[in-house]
Parts: structure tokens; sequence; C-alpha cells
């Protein structure tokens, strides 16, 4: 069909058509179109002309195309097969068809044809031009399944095998075989032949053909070819003469061509003898001949008939003529069944998967685990519970593979609609989610879509530009808001559930897509998916991991090499759910924005950690390692004392202690963790951090996760003036008109400000510090020796009792130092010790014992040795006694010189022969005794002269000595000088001529004795002791010997009576008694030896005689066992020796000193001198004053809070003068345009994350503080802005370390602010879920947490400030803090204000869970409160342990609470009542917090230590939470006691816990329970000693009060009320200086304990020292006035008002002559009018602005009227800056500072509401000084009354109490904690 249509002569159409269409045109790829032309006659190029193809019915899919026509030119549309499958497939008969093409430009049709064509119903085949479509008709079947099993049973009939497979390895018969069984199985199918006519019939398919068993002849030959394909048999069939035939190719072969038409090739291939084909003849199977024979007739038919036509199947198939798909009726429409699908012997298509193991174990990196913590894994989020709406459009797809495998990177997919008459289609997708569309039409229709870069939704018309309409602004909206795209093509779904009753659908596969709208009236959509970043849904890849342990995670870094590969990914998942009953996923997808609350945090996670790893803190949470450095570290804590130092770099607005300020520094320039545990002061220190790092040109983003925590800091920072500077964005929400305006208005501050510096209050701050300080510097400035002189006179006063017996001299105390003082001291403990182990040392047994090592081998030997002694000792004395009467003795005492005297005499009786001879002669040979005596001693005389004239000469003259020569030489003095001359030359001395005289004289002395020796010794030779000398020296020696040991021997000696007495022995020798004895003595003092050596007895031990001996070692003996403690005393003794003790031991063993003594007296003679000594060498301590000192402070105090009054301006001051002026350069200029503009059009058009990027220098100035949560922070901060230079975190512990490395990437430094002993952060899913396999890559619960693991730097927070009674705080110090927090104990310390109700109550488990008793108890409880005066204005929390407990009380207190009309009480207040649970009340604090525990026994008695939350991990830092909110008072209600809770039953450290806390409530403070790692020696200090005195003086009282590292030194008990604490004496003690801030410890801890309610003295040690009498008498004194009324004395009294009282002074107000408006008005009478000013104020100052005024207008004559005259005073005044001072909205003048009042008097009449507040301030001061603490009520009629105030009215009241709110606010006045004022 042609046809050629020309409408215009522009544009021409030329159309050439098939006759017919039919499915097998779309299976075979044939268009209908054979030509389709469209000609451009014209010169010009023709564009934008479209060519539309419609046809009726819809046979044809819409086709249109927009191309431009070149001039002269044809295009040739080769339209792709346009046939719709859906209705080929359903069509059933033939029917008539028209196509219509149509040319059209703009709308306007340009030319355009119809045309008719016949369409073939789907099982129609018309052959007669195309034979080769049978081929197409023959088809696999299920049905020909029986049929070929027959066809194998009939083989095995014929004994034939049948091998599965042919050709190959089979021969010709296996073929012929196979197909004689097929024919034979037909032939006894017995069909019967239906009438066809004409080449076109309906083909019925092989499953209808075999159950009717009725074909036609064509039917039965596609029939026979289909078993025969199916065996894989090469076949051929045709027709001959009207006949149909089937052959059946015996060897591998077949035609050239699909259609045979020469006979010639078929004959030669059956012939006989050929057999290379086997035909028979179709009509032979209705006849049921034989095999054979057909086979016969068939050859013969053929050459005799020709052919018609034959079709060769496997070229066929080859030339891509497929089997047609056999139809099948379905309840949704007509689907196909494909030969594929019936093929068994085909290789199946290849299944692509993933393998090996996708757990998230292989995907272990930190990063990753911080996307899937990001994952926001609950019900709302539509990646896990998908919900259809106006925002979510339908991509209609059959085969979610076939889409996967048709979406190519960035094409462009146009979205179409789909006609509502197209109903098999939309009927197939009438579901929100569907399956896989098994009908084949449907998705062959979808897939040629794909292919034509078409999407097809379900929707048409008006719905299908609204529903995409709907989708592109969302996603529009969301892109400005979040500055990221979030639109996605959501493929396949997953249907879950978790109680297979509720299912869900989430996405699987993610394609980002970018969506265009084009057109006008009628628009077209359009998107292109970004190949990169399609990726698995990870939200519900972790979902299914934590809440089913289905772990295939690895998925989400899924990459497939391009979109195709994503199909796996699906399969994979199915198969892992594939155990989960119900599940399944749906082939649907869906064109819609997916994103969920933590969504910019998780894209930033995703994309952009390569700049995230630019963060030190980051890099180290991701390697598990800190990178910080020595360099990073926190130093050690600082004094806040730097910060009011004259060159003090750091600002202080509000109040800090040391441990503040020490992180307030590190803030400019370190990141570090800050430990806050409750009450320490973290909103304050943030505050003065962000002052701090903004005044100094750093930008800092604070973050909290809650807006409390940010509201708090953002309260604090307007308070102190700053609120201009920061700018709050905790979510969304926030307008952006506000956000606007505050930029615009901070901007407009540039220019204004005043310069307002603090140089001269830190000049003499600087001044009051060092002044303070040094006092406590000198006392406990740590000396040489080790100690200090507090420590000194601690020492002193610790032995002062000790006795005065040391003497000990300056040299000692000049060599002392600290290492030599403490040996000594540890030397003295020592002797001390040992020495009361010896007992009386004078007395002692072992007294002459000396020091020698004991152990067990001497032991051995001592005891030997004394056993052995101790005989030989009784033998002795035996044989002594006998001897006594031998030698007439006439004694009883055997002195140890007689024993040895009897010794020598026998030893020489026996063994000297001269002896011998001696006494044995007769009588007269004792003269022989004094012989011998003095021969010995000319020969010693002689030995002695010789040496000495050896000495003066030299050598003596031996040799030539001749005592006759020199004797005759004297006779002249010649021969004297010729011998000494001569014997001097023998010696070869030179002698000169002088000194022969002398030398003779020498000589002549030698010459006489030896002369005087040889006259003896003739004598001696006589008895026959020989004739040389030897021998007579030697017989002289033993004589003179035995007269000495005879001496020795009697006490007084007779030589006859001796001599006698020895001739007795002689006369009976051997005498055996002496032999004996000797031998004895021998043994004893062998013993003695061994004795003394063993014992190292002292070698001047006595040994009086030998009876005492015996003794001695007998004692010995006995207390041998003590003999090892002497020995340790011996080794003291010798190093005291060494180390010169003598002045110890000597008292110490004569007994002037006992061993108890020996330290103290040392320590006391130490301490003195070196106390004595060091106070007079330092004049800060020489020249000491306590009164002075406590000035100072004073002074200081008021100082200081001067200080942080101008600090506050300053910093104001300095922002304002850093903002940039319009005249000033730079890019603030455009951006302030920006701003404006933005402003004025109400910001519409622009998000603020877009305008925040725009204005990058405005905000830089105007708001370099920034205040947002970490989600507002990712969604209002654009990354590539630049860094923040600090980053804060708040309440860390409740930031997931997920959420905050977003904001952490968006800082250089990092400050992580929290407390780990408090909350983790809460979440309904995932937030405690751990991956246990990989904890090395999990995240802690907290950001806090995983940087303290890291090893982050640490500061901590110390002073808590928020308990007013120390019991509050003390269990979770105790508990928790390891007692580091610095508490401080109240007045009233000695009662707990933790207290424990018990309640009978019943605990209602599996059913309420409540406590009900318990409730209404606690319910009656805050009832009773609100309805006493009291205690009504105490605020009041309820924390409950869980929700149900927290709903019931909750419930049933409102109710009680309107029946007792008691609800404005409870709830129209500054602190509301609330009720609350362990989960959410942290942050929370209130005055009385009551606990209901709620948990108890059940009805059964049985009590469960479940006790909920408790008993989870970490349930005792809820445990913690709860236990530190409350100020004043906690009651704990409970039907438990803590000991019905045992800790056998259960591991749970918050049930630990909570045993803990129930025993503390019940029993006080002897149940806290300390670490022993935090407890130290508690060191003694001044306060013990003061404490002793003061009790006994009468007054009960305790030292070192406080159970933390904070004391009060001596705390002194009301005498009127014993539970109550009335005085706090303060000393410098070691307590205080460890407070190293002069701040901290004179101004803030005793402002602390003024406001709790603490009356304050200072002690100072040195005063105590010099006079304790005295000090101790003004402690006395005070309390005595304190317990008094009217406690100030007349005397005090008036010195006190006069103090503070001024007289009212009037200015000089007379008018001024000539003067008027004009004159005001007049600028040249400006100085004057200002000098007046001056004047006015330096008289009547404080004075009020308007009061002032007034003043002018009379001095000047300004009426009232004259309104420009009267501005014109007000301006003037206003110029006067400098006298200004504004006070709640009250604008006042003066020169000075106001510290005193003025009272009203009749003469100078002021408005009392006018008055200067700080009169009333300086009022309130002076009356709390003269009459104590007073009550509000009490102290506002005081001040009035001082004030002369008058009648009270409720004016004047009113503005007494405003005056009262600044005294306090301010510090002038303290407000305690019971609501009394005291200063």
């Amino acid at each position: 069909m042609m046809s050629t249509e020309k409408e215009n002569d522009f544009v021409g159409l030329e159309l050439q058509l098939s006759p017919i269409v039919s499915y097998y045109m779309l299976q075979t790829g044939v268009s209908p179109f054979n030509r389709l032309y469209v000609k451009n006659y014209s010169d010009e190029e023709i564009d934008d002309v479209t060519v539309e193809i419609t046809s009726q019915p819809g046979f044809l899919l819409p086709f249109s195309k927009t191309v431009t026509l070149p001039r002269k030119s044809v295009l040739n549309f080769e339209a792709e097969n346009l046939i719709s499958p859906v209705f080929t497939v359903a069509l059933s008969e033939r029917s008539e068809g028209e196509i219509t093409v149509k040319v059209s430009r703009g709308g306007k049709m340009l030319c355009g044809q119809s045309a008719q064509v016949t369409l073939l119903a789907f099982n129609e085949c018309d052959f007669s031009s195309r034979p080769e479509s049978l081929a197409a008709f023959v088809r696999k079947s299920s049905a020909l399944k029986p049929v070929g099993a027959m066809i194998e049973k009939k083989l095995t009939s014929w004994k034939q095998k049948y091998t599965g497979g042919f050709y190959g390895e089979s021969s010709k018969n296996d073929v012929r075989f196979y197909f004689a069984a097929a024919y034979a199985v037909l032939c006894e199918a017995s069909f019967v032949r239906a009438e066809q006519t004409g080449d076109d019939l309906i083909v019925a398919d092989a499953q209808e053909l075999i159950k009717n068993k009725t074909a036609s002849s064509c039917e039965l030959a596609l029939l026979f070819a289909s078993l025969l394909e199916n065996a894989g048999i090469n076949c051929v069939f045709g027709r001959s003469g009207g006949a149909w035939y089937v052959g059946a190719f015996l060897s591998d072969e077949c035609f050239g061509d699909t259609v045979i038409d020469d006979s010639s090739l078929i004959e030669n291939k059956i012939e006989r003898g050929v057999n290379e084909i086997s035909m028979v003849s179709v009509s032979g199977i209705f006849e049921g001949l034989n095999f054979e024979s057909n086979e016969k007739r068939t050859v013969s038919a053929i050459k005799k008939q020709g052919i018609e036509f034959f079709v060769d199947l496997k070229y066929a198939r080859m030339m891509n003529v497929l089997p047609l798909p056999e139809r099948v009726k379905t309840a949704g429409g007509y689907d196909l069944k494909t030969a594929a699908d019936y093929s068994d012997t085909a290789l199946p298509r290849k299944i692509e998967e993933i393998k090996g193991n996708l757990s998230g174990g292989t995907l272990v990196t930190r990063e990753k685990q911080w996307e899937r913590r990001l994952l926001d894994l609950d019900m709302r989020n539509p990646l896990l519970n998908f919900k259809v709406s106006a925002y979510t459009v339908k991509i209609l797809t059959a085969k979610l593979d076939d889409f996967i495998a048709s979406v190519p990177s960035f094409t462009e997919f146009e979205l179409r609609p789909t006609d509502p008459g197209e109903t098999t289609l939309l009927d197939a997708f009438k579901e929100d989610f569907t399956k896989t569309v098994s009908l084949k039409p449907v998705s062959d229709l979808l897939l040629y879509e794909y292919k034509n870069k078409h999407l097809r939704l379900s929707c048409s018309g008006k719905d299908f530009e609204r529903a995409l309409t709907n989708v592109y602004r969302k996603e529009k909206s969301r892109q400005e808001e979040s500055g990221t795209a979030s639109l996605y093509l959501a493929a396949g779904f997953l249907k879950w559930s978790v109680d297979e009753t509720d299912y869900k659908y989430a996405p699987v596969l993610l394609y980002p897509v970018t969506m265009v709208r084009r057109g006008g009236l009628e628009k077209t959509f359009s998107v292109s998916v970004n190949e990169d970043e399609v990726h698995v849904n990870t939200t519900l890849l972790e979902y299914l991991y934590q809440q089913f342990n289905i772990d295939v995670r690895a998925l989400s870094e899924f990459k497939a090499q391009s979109l195709s590969g994503y199909a796996p990914v699906l399969a994979r998942i199915k198969k892992e759910v594939s155990g989960q009953k119900g599940w399944a996923i749906y082939d649907s997808v869906y064109l819609c924005s997916l994103s969920f609350s933590s969504y910019l945090m998780w894209k930033d996670v995703r994309t952009r950690m390569d700049k995230f790893r630019e963060s030190k803190l980051i890099r180290s949470l991701l390697e598990n390692r800190s990178e910080y450095s020595s360099a990073d570290a926190t130093d050690k804590q600082l004094s806040s004392d730097e910060a009011y130092l004259e060159d003090g770099k750091i600002y202080l607005p509000i109040s800090a202690d040391s441990s503040q300020y020490s992180a307030i520094v590190d803030s400019l320039s370190k990141s570090f963790v800050l430990h806050g545990p409750p009450g320490t002061g973290k909103s304050q220190t943030i505050t003065n951090m962000i002052a701090n790092n903004i005044v100094n040109g750093r930008r800092v983003l604070f973050v909290a996760e809650k807006m409390a925590a940010l509201s708090v800091v953002y309260k604090r920072l307007k308070d102190i003036g700053l609120g201009d500077f920061c700018l709050e964005l905790y979510s969304e929400k926030t307008k952006k008109t506000d956000v606007v305006d505050k930029l615009v208005n901070t901007m407009s501050l540039a220019g204004s400000a005043e310069n307002k510096a603090s140089n001269e209050n830190r000049k003499e701050l600087s001044s009051l510090i060092r002044s303070i300080q040094g006092e406590m510097e000198a006392m406990h400035t740590v000396h040489s020796l080790g100690f200090s002189v507090y420590e000194g006179i601690l020492g002193y006063l610790d032995n002062k009792d000790a006795p005065d017996c040391l003497t000990i001299d300056s040299l000692f105390y000049e060599k002392l130092n600290k290492n030599s003082f403490n040996r000594y001291l540890g030397l003295l403990t020592e002797l001390s010790l040992r020495a009361k182990e010896c007992g009386n040392i004078e007395k002692s047994p072992f007294r002459d014992v000396g020091r020698f090592d004991y152990n067990e081998r001497w032991r051995v030997k001592g005891e030997s040795i004394l056993q052995i002694y101790y005989r030989e000792l009784k033998t002795l004395k035996s044989y002594a006694r006998n001897l006594i009467p031998v030698f007439n003795m006439r004694t009883v005492s055997l002195t140890r010189e007689k024993i040895k005297g009897l010794y020598e005499v026998s030893r020489l009786i026996n063994g000297s022969d001269a002896v011998k001879k001696v006494i044995s002669g007769g009588r007269e040979n004792v003269s022989l005794l004094s012989a011998a005596e003095s021969y010995l001693s000319l020969v010693e005389l002689e030995r002695r002269l010789k040496e000495a004239f050896s000495l003066r000469y030299g050598e003596f003259p031996e040799k030539v000595f001749t005592p006759a020569e020199v004797l005759n030489a004297r006779k002249k003095d010649s021969s004297m000088a010729r011998l000494a001359k001569k014997y001097a030359a023998s010696v070869k001395t030179e002698l000169e001529k002088e000194y022969r005289a002398d030398y003779y004289a020498e000589l002549l002395k030698i010459a006489q004795n030896r002369f005087e020796i040889e006259k003896r010794a003739e004598k001696l030779k006589k008895p026959g002791f020989g004739e040389e000398e030897a021998a007579l020296i030697k017989a002289a020696e033993d004589l003179r010997a035995l007269t000495k040991a005879a001496k020795n021997v009697y006490a007084d000696f007779d030589v006859n009576v001796f001599f006698e007495s020895c001739r007795y022995i002689a006369a009976n020798s051997p005498f055996l008694y002496l032999e004996y004895f000797a031998s004895a003595y021998e043994s004893a003092e062998k013993a003695r030896a061994q004795f003394s050596e063993i014992f190292a007895l002292n070698e001047n031990r006595r040994i009086p005689d030998i009876d005492r001996e015996t003794e001695y070692v007998l004692q010995l003996m006995k207390n041998l066992d003590l003999i090892a403690g002497w020995s340790k005393y011996q080794e003291i003794v010798e190093e005291c020796r060494k180390s010169g003790f003598e002045f110890v031991l000597e008292p110490l063993n004569v007994g002037e000193i006992t061993p108890d003594d020996i330290l103290s007296c040392f320590k006391k003679c130490v301490y003195y001198n070196f106390v004595r000594s060091e106070i007079s060498l330092d004049d800060r301590l020489c020249q000491f004053s306590g009164l002075t000192l406590e000035e100072a402070i004073e002074r200081f105090k008021a100082v200081s809070e001067e200080y942080e009054r101008l600090v506050r301006a300053e910093l104001y001051a300095r922002l304002v003068e850093s903002l940039p002026t319009p005249h000033d350069d730079g890019d603030h200029n455009l951006e302030k345009v920006i701003l404006l503009r933005a402003q004025k059009n109400g910001v519409k058009g622009v998000t603020l994350r877009k305008l925040f990027t725009q204005i990058p220098t405005v905000m830089k100035y105007a708001c370099p503080c920034m205040l947002m949560s970490p989600a507002s922070a990712t969604q209002f901060l654009d990354f590539d802005l630049d860094k923040f230079d600090l980053v804060i975190f708040d309440e860390a512990s409740q930031v997931p370390t997920c959420k905050a490395v977003g904001t952490i990437a968006r800082a250089k430094q990092v400050i992580v602010v929290g407390d780990p002993k408090q909350l983790p952060p809460t979440t309904f899913f995932g937030a405690d879920f751990k991956d246990e396999e990989h904890l090395d890559v999990e995240d802690l619960e907290s950001i806090l947490d995983d940087c303290l693991a890291i090893g982050m730097p640490e500061r901590h927070l110390l002073w808590h400030y928020r308990s007013h009674h120390e019991s509050l705080i003390a269990f979770s110090n105790a508990m928790y803090y390891d007692n580091q927090l610095l508490t401080f104990p109240s007045p009233g310390e000695m009662n707990s204000k933790v207290t424990f109700e018990y309640v009978d109550g019943v605990y209602d488990r599996g059913g309420s869970k409540c406590n009900k008793k318990e409730a209404q108890e606690l319910i009656k409880n805050i009832l009773v409160r609100l309805r006493n005066p009291a205690l009504k204005n105490q605020s009041i929390g309820v924390v409950t342990f869980n929700g149900a407990q927290q709903a019931y009380i909750e419930d049933n207190l409102i109710k009680a609470l309107r029946e007792a009309k008691l609800e404005e009480e409870a709830f129209e207040r500054d602190e509301p009542v609330f009720v609350k649970n362990l989960e959410n009340v942290q942050g929370d604090e209130r005055d009385v917090i009551l606990f209901s525990v709620g948990y108890g026994p059940d009805r059964d008695g049985k009590l469960s230590l479940n006790f909920g939350p408790l008993n989870q991990a970490g349930g005792y830092r809820r445990l913690n939470v709860a236990a530190t909110r409350a100020r004043m008072e906690m009651k704990v209600f409970s039907s438990i006691r803590a000991n019905m809770i045992d800790l056998q039953r259960t591991s749970s450290q918050g049930v630990r816990g909570l045993k803990a806390f129930l025993e503390y409530a019940e029993r006080g403070r002897e149940m806290l329970v300390f670490n022993s790692r935090s407890v130290g020696v508690r060191e003694k200090g001044i306060g013990e000693y003061i404490a002793r005195e003061l009790t006994e003086k009468g007054l009960k009282c305790v030292y070192d009060l406080g159970v933390s590292d904070f004391k009060i030194d001596v705390a002194v008990v009301d005498p009127r009320d014993p539970d109550k604490y009335i005085l706090a004496v303060i000393c410098d003690s070691g307590n205080e200086y460890r407070i190293k801030s002069v701040r901290d410890r004179v101004a803030m801890h005793t402002k602390i304990l003024k406001t709790l309610g603490w009356n304050v003295h200072f002690l100072w040690t040195v005063n105590y020292l010099g006079n304790p009498k005295r000090e101790i008498n003004k402690i006395k004194d005070l309390v005595a006035s304190l317990t008094k009324a009217g406690a100030v004395g007349k005397k005090n009294a008036k010195e006190i008002t006069a103090r503070y009282k001024r007289t009212y002074r009037s200015a000089n107000l007379k008018p001024l002559a000539k003067a008027g408006p004009d004159y005001v008005l007049n600028d040249n009478n400006v100085a004057a009018i200002k000098q007046k000013i001056r004047n006015i104020v330096a008289a009547e100052g404080p004075v009020e602005e308007n009061t002032l005024a007034f003043y002018l207008m009379t001095v000047y004559s300004v009426p009232k009227t004259a309104k420009k005259a009267v501005q014109r005073l007000y301006d003037i005044m206003k110029e006067e800056a400098e006298l200004i001072r504004e006070t709640d909205g009250y604008v006042y003048f003066t020169d000075k500072d106001v510290d005193t009042f003025r009272p009203l008097d009749e003469k100078n009449k002021r408005d009392y509401t006018r008055v200067c507040p700080y009169e009333l301030v300086a009022a309130a001061r002076c009356a709390l000084e003269l009459s104590g603490p007073a009550d509000k009520d009490g102290l506002v009629k005081q001040i009035m009354t001082l004030m002369n105030a008058g009648r009270k009215t409720a004016k004047a009241t009113e503005w007494t109490e405003k005056a009262l709110e600044l005294a306090v606010k301010e510090g002038f006045v303290i407000l305690t904690v019971d609501g009394n004022y005291t200063v």
C-alpha cells in the first residue's frame, strides 16, 4: 500500500504500508511501515515540524517526533515497530484497522494521510506471501512433554535406546527410529482431520490439538515438527500437491534457505540409498499407515508431483523466525508462554548473582558506621515505610529487570501518560505495589517504551500534569531549603512486617534523578539519572540488620559496572529475606522525594568524607587513635586571678572559678573535652568562652541537641549584653524574617560604640591580689626542709607538750635539709620503736651487747656459746675456790683480775725454769724477785736512753761503744772530745765541735746505766739463770710476771706469804689443782672470747667478778628470745651515731628521755626553730595584720563585682567597634544591599542557607556566634562556607558521634562539653544497638564518649553550685564522680536533705505497672507543701522510674490539684510542678524533687529485680541524673527498702546503684561509699587545734566539715539549736591554699557559704600562733553576739552608720539673670550649661535624669511649654556620658561610685521612688550590718526607716524590692537559700 499526499506547496508526505498487521510482525521485527517520507519542497529550512502516528483501534503505539526539515530534502522516518503487543495478543479474530500520519507545525496541520490495513488474529497465519511464517507456529508447549514420554516408551518397546540427544555420536538410525516412533505415537492418537481451505488459517495450540484429537493437515504437520524440534532433530515441512509432509534430517545439516521451492533438492535428500532425509506424509497419520509404507509413498509422491514449498525449520530459526509464544488466558488478560518456557535442554541463562559475605563486617570503617547511625529508623521515614501520596508518581514497570537493564546513565527519559483506553495496561498496575507483571505483552510494551526513552505513568490528562507538578515543586522547595537533591526513582519495593499483620513497603534501589519541566500550557516532564550516586537503600539494609539480624549491609557500597548490573542486588535481598513469612519484593517503581530527619547529615557523611578528614578530631575518630600531640594537651589548672590582673587577656563577664577559667583560656587555642557534672556551671563557662572568642574576632558555633540548652546559653549571652551578636537557629521553623531583621539591626549599630575599658579597675585588682595572696604564699611556700611555715606551725602545735630535754647546736640546724630531715625522722622513728621493744635501755641485760647480724645460724651459735661459757665459768669458779687456801688469799670475791693472776702464777710456776729455780731454793731467793724487777728497769732505761740518743744524734755507735772507756774519758775534757769524735765517726756522723760535750754526756749516761745493769746481772747469775744477757732478761721477765700476777691475786700483797705458797706448790709438784685450774681458765677464756665475738660485746665491758659474770650470762640465756630486737636496735643506734645523734642517744641511755619522747622532742625543737626563723625573715609574716588583710579582702570583693559590670560594657563596645561602617571598603556594602533587599521583600524566594552564602562578611561581623542543633547546622550552613574557628558542643553525652561529625567538620577547633555520667542519646531504634562483631569501629554512645576514648585532651569543671545542701549531691559525688566535685556544706548539714519514706504499696506487675499507693502518698505530700506558707514558694518536681507511674501520678495529681483548688499555686509560677521519668528529666531542676520508685513487691509479695531502664547498660547514669535534680530537698517514696535488694541475683550496675541510693536515703551520710583511690590521707589542719580549744571553752564544734575536698576548717554548732551550725571559721589552711585563686578563695566560696546561710569568720594562723587565747576569745564573742538580739553594740552601730550614711547636700539653683529658652538654644552657652550640670551632680549626685532637667529648667528659667529648649537641655545632659549611670531603665547622673545613702528630710524633699537604687543598696548593707540577716519584709522596712521614707506605700515598697534585686544581682547583698538577706 503506497500513497503520496501534498496539501501545500512546501511539505509532502509519502506513505507505504504492509497490507496486514499481526503479532508475528511484532515478534520478527517487521514494521508495518514500508516507507514513511516527509518532503520539504521549499528553499527554506522548516523547523519544529511534528510527525505524529495514530491508529484506530489502538493497535499501534502512539508516536510523535519533532524535527527540522532541511530545505529541498526528504526525511525518511524509519519508524520503530509500533505494533502494540497488548492489542495484538488480545486479538482473536481478523479485523480491519486504520493508520493515520499527520505532519504539523505549531499546532497547524501541514499534511496527513490515513490508510486501511488488515489485522490478523494472534493465532492466525497467512502464509500465502510468507510461507516462512509457518515456522513461527512450530512452538514448544508443556503439552508436548507427555507425547515425548510416549515416544521414548515406544522406542523402549522396540528395544532402542534413547540417549537424549542426536547427531554427534548417534547414528542415522537413531534419528530415524525416533522419527518413526513419533510417527507411530501420532498414528496411535487417532487424530481426526479438520477441514482447511486456502492459505490462511487459525492455528490451534498444541494442548488443544492433543486434547481434542482434531487437527487440520497443516496443524498436524506443525505439531509433528514441534515434536521433532523439541527432541533436537532438524526437520522440514511443507506442501506438495495439496498434501502436507514432514521430514527429519538424519544427519546434522539443513538447507541453505528458509523456504525451499526446488523439488530436486528435496527429492535428492529423500532418495532411498541417499538417506539424508526421512519424510512421511501427514495424511498417512490420519490413515494409520505404517511408517515405512508412508515413507515409500512419500518418496514416490514427491517425485511425481513436485513440491509447492518446504520450510527448513532450523534455518528459519537461524533467520530469527522464532516460535510464537503460546497465548494463555488469565484473569488479568492474555499472557504468552515462549519456547524458552518449555525447553528442558536449552542452556538456561546465566544467573548474575552477588556472592560472598555481604555483612556489614566487610565495611568495617568508622565512616560507614556513621552513615548507618544517621539513618532514621522510625516509621516516619519513607525509606522504611513508603506511602503513596500526591507527591509520589508511579512508573509503569512490568519487570524490574527490564527497567534496570534499560536505564542508561544520564539519558533523559520523557515521562508519558497512559491513555484511559489502555485498560489492559492500567488493570495490570491498578494496585499501588505490584509484583512482576507476568503478561508478556505488557512487559514487551514497556520494554519498547524504555528503549524509546519513555517512562509511562499510570495517569493521563490533568491528573498527569498535576501529579508531576506536585513532585517538581516539592523537590524544588526542598533543594532551596536544604541545598541538596532528594528526588529518586525508587525501584523495587520490599514488603515487610514485624508481626505478619501490618505490612509496609520500603524501596530497595534508589536512582537519583534530575527533573526538568518544559513547555507552556502543555508542559512536558523528563528525568535523567545520575549514575554515580545510584545506591541501595542503606536505611533498609541497616534496619534489616538491627531488627531482623539480616545482614547484607555491604550492599550499600555495591557499585555495578553499569546501571544494568543492579539486578543481582534484588536477587540477593530476595534470597536473604526468603525465610520471612509474607515478605516479598515488588517490581514497582516510583518517582518521589525521599529524605528523613537526618538526611542532610547523612548526605554530608556520605559525600564529604574527604573534607571531613581535614579535621584532626575526625581523623582521630576514624583511625581510632589520637592525633593530638603533647602540644595540644591542656596545661595544669590555671588561676582565675589572671583575668583580673593588669595584663589579663581574658574577660569574665560572668564570675568563673579556676576550673572554669582554665577552660575559657584553652578555648582560644585548643580542642578538648570539658567535663561538666551537674551544677558545675557549664552554661556560665560556655557563655564566657563564647564572649572571649568572639571579642577576639573568632567565629563560634554553639551546638546542642536540645532547644533548652541553647536557650539557657542564649539568655546568658543576652544578659551580658552580647545578644545582638548571637544568632539562634534551632530548627527549620525559625522565621526567616526574624533572622534578617536581627542581622540588619546588628549591622546598624556600626559606629555607635562607646569606649569603656576596665584597665583602671584591673590595676587595683592586681594590687589587691598580690596583697591577699602574699600572706597565703608566705604561709604555704615550701622551704628547704620540705615543709611550709604553716606546716611548721602545725608541727610545733602537734608536739608543743613534749619535754624540753634535747640540746641541739646551731650547726645541726644549719645542715638540715628536706632529705636529711625526713631521713632523721625515719631514723628516730625507728630508734623509738626499737627502743620500746627493748624496754629500759639502762637496765637491759643486753646493754653491753653490740651490733651483729641476727639470723638462724647466729641463734644456734649464740645459744651454744652461752651454755658453754656458763659451764666453763662454773668449773673455773670451782677450781679457783680450791686454790684460795693454797695461796692464803683470804678473800671471797673472785674478781677477773684475781682469776687472771692465779692463772699467770700457775702458768709461770709450771712453765718457767727461772721461777722453778727461785721457788725451789731457800727463803733467801725471795730477794731475787726484787732484783729481777730492778734489773729489768735498768735494761728498759738503757733502751730509752739509746732511743733518745738516736733521735738527737742519729745512729748509736753500738759497735765501738765500751762503757769503761766512756767512764774513763770523763776525767779529761780532751779525752771526752776525742771519744765523742771517734764514736761519731764510727757511725759516719758529722759532729760539730760545740756539740761534742753534749754528745759525750749522753754516752756517759748510757755507760753508767750499763755499769748498774752488769752489777744486777751478777746477782741474777748466781741461781743459774745463765751468763748471757738475753737469758738473764728472760728469767727476770718471768720473775716480774710472777710478782705482777701475785699482786693481782692478793688484795694486800705480802711477798713472803706468796713465796711460801709457791714453795709449797713446788714441794708438792706436780700440783694438780693448779694444773686443772689453768686448764679451766684457758677454756673459759676461749669461751669468753667467742662469746664476746658472737655477741659483739662492748670492748670496755667491765667484768667485776666471776659470780656476776656467771649471773650476766645466765640472764642473757633467759632473755635470748629478745636478742633479735636488740640486734635491730643496735643497728639503728649505730646509724644514729653516724648521723650525729649523740644528743639523743646519751639521754636515752641514761634514762633522761623515754623512747616515746624521742620523735616529739626532736620535732618540737626543729619546728619551733624553723617557724621562728622563717617568720622573722619574711616581711609578709613578721609584719602581718589580720585586720588589714580582711579590709583588703572586702575591697577586692567590691572591686571585682564592679569589674564584671565594666567588662560587659567593654565587650559590647569592642564588638560594636568591629562592625564595618558604610565608609569602610569591603564586600560588606554589597552584602548589606542583598540583606536589605531580602528584608524588604519579606525574605521571599530565598532560603536562609542561600542567604548566608551570599553575605559571608555580614555573617562574620553581625553574628560571630551562632547557636544551633546538629541538624540545623547542616541545614542552614553550606559546607563550603568558611569554617568556624570554634564549635562547642553542649550536653555532648546526648549527641551521637554520627550527628556530631558534620558540625565538627565545619570548624577548626572543637570543645566537647558534657558529662559521661549523664544520659546518652535516646532514639526509638538503634540508639543502643551495637555491631558486636566489629566493636573496633563501632561508635560509643556519644561524641563525648568517643572523644574520651581516643584520648582527646580534657578539662574538668569541679565546683558544684546547684545544691543548697551538700547531702543532695554527696551521693552522686561519691558514687559516680570519685568525690572530685568541690561541694559546700550547709549550716543544716547535720540533718540530711535526702529523706526516705517507706510506703507499704504493691507494684501492679503485668497490669497497670503502677504503684498506686505510693503515688497517692506522693500526691498528698505535694498538696501539703502547696498549702504550707513556708513551703509553697519552693518549686517541685516529680521523678518516676517508668512512664506508667509517671502517667498515673500526672493524671491523679491534676485531679487532686483541681479538687483542692491549688492549680494556680502548682502551675502559675516561674517553675511549675513537673512529673517526668528517668528518660526525660535530664536538664531539669527544682527546689524539691519527689522521687517515686514505683517498683516494689507484687500482690504475692515477690520482688522482681527488673527495674526497667535501670537494668539496662548505663542504667546507673539514669539514676545519677535523677539524683542530681534537687536544689533544696529530695524525698524518696519507695515500697522497697535497700535490704530487700539482693545483689547476688543481678549484676546490673544500675540496680547496685539503686540499693546504695536507698541506703543513703534511709540512713544518711554513714552509708556513703567512697572509692579508695579517691580518698587520700587526711591532712591535719589548724582547724583541729582551734576546735579542740573551742570545745574546751564549752563550744560544740567540728573541724574539716564537708564530704568533698572543700572543708570548713571549724564549724561551730549553734548553742540554741544542736542540729544547726551557726559559724564557719575559715583559716589560711591547706584546704584554702589548695584553692589557688584569690577570687575563688576569698570571694566566690565565701559568697557561696553566705548564700547557704553561714556566718563566716576568718582566723589567721600567724595570729593564732602569737596569741591563741585572743583568737579563741574572738570566736567566743562572735558566737555570743550571733545568738543574742541586737548583735551590734552602740559604739559599733555608730561606726557602721557613719560609714554608710551621708547628709543630703543641695546644689545652688539660683536662677540665672537674663536666661531663658533662647539662652539654652544658643550654642555659645553649651559649655556653661555643661559646667552647671557638673556642679549640680558634684553636689547632689546621684541625681535622677528628670530631676536634673528640672533643676536646669529652674536655673535657666525654661518653662515646660518651651519644648525645644527642654529637649535641648536633655540633649546637652546626654553629652555628659561619663556622668551617666543607667539602672533598670532609670538614668542617673553621678561623678563617683554610689556606696552611701542620704535619708530624706523636710528641707530637701525628694521623691523616694526616684532615689538612686544604689543608695537603697547602701542602706540595705547598713541595715544588715547593724541587725544581721533579715527576710525581705524585714529588710524593706529597715531600709525605708534608714531612708526616712515615711509611709510604706505600694510604690515605695516595689521600688525598694527592685533595689534589693539589683543588690543581689550585682553581689552587694547575698540572698541565702532560706530566703534571708545577708552581707
